[in-house]
């Protein structure tokens, strides 16, 4: 049998899971460079009696551009399997079938999952309002605005950007332009009662779309 440790790493301008099986760092060897998945994603990992298919690295460039590592993972009453390893950029990839003791692997994931001791301020307050924000469709659409992310990064630990789209509808080849709006260090309750409150746009720059679809909309485009 084989031992699971998921590590999560911070560093630079990103966060990744990275498996370590029997002390050696999976992804080294079977996605070298790339980073692995969002701490964020780990739940897919959860091994059930139905197998299923989790990535657990992606190009930095993107998947269809450079691959990603995919495992198929396996419950049986003993064991969890990870196996029927796929990287789009290279066929037939073939790498040995793993094996974890199931209490050892539920344990090992449950203490991954509840593990937020290597978040920075900024990452802390996106877990807990993100969740919220996009569940808020109707301020969104009262502004017709949607997709909000937060974004954040271990190298500027206390900056919080909410971004999101701008699409006003009625037409085809209506204008788009994304936004960018710095959020304060704050309680998330307080946060998204503020945000909720007005208009999204307040205070944001625009970051994406056209020159052209700026000028339509009556905003500067300064890129």
């Amino acid at each position: 049998m084989n031992r699971l440790t998921l590590h999560i790493a911070a560093a630079d301008h990103r966060v990744q899971t990275r498996p370590l099986v029997d002390g050696v760092d999976l992804l080294a060897t079977a996605l070298p460079e790339e980073p692995g998945m969002d701490p964020r994603h780990l739940p897919t990992l959860t091994a059930t009696a139905e197998p299923h298919e989790a990535r657990l690295a992606e190009a930095e460039c993107m998947e269809s551009c450079c691959g990603a590592l995919y495992v198929t993972i396996t419950r049986t009453p003993t064991e969890v399997r990870w196996h029927g390893w796929r990287d789009p950029d290279r066929p037939g990839l073939s790498l040995p079938t793993l094996r974890f003791p199931v209490s050892h692997y539920d344990a090992e994931l449950a203490r991954a999952m509840g593990d937020f001791s290597w978040e920075w301020p900024a990452r802390t307050i996106a877990r807990h309002l993100e969740p919220a924000l996009r569940d808020a469709t109707a301020w969104l659409t009262r502004w017709e605005c949607d997709t909000p992310t937060l974004a954040t990064s271990p190298a500027t630990p206390t900056q919080l950007d909410l971004l999101f789209f701008h699409r006003p509808t009625g037409h085809p080849d209506a204008p788009w332009l994304q936004f960018r709006r710095a959020l304060p260090l704050a309680e998330p309750e307080t946060l998204y009662a503020d945000l909720t409150a007005t208009d999204p746009r307040t205070g944001a720059e625009v970051v994406g779309g056209s020159a052209e679809f700026a000028e339509r909309l009556g905003y500067p485009w300064l890129w």
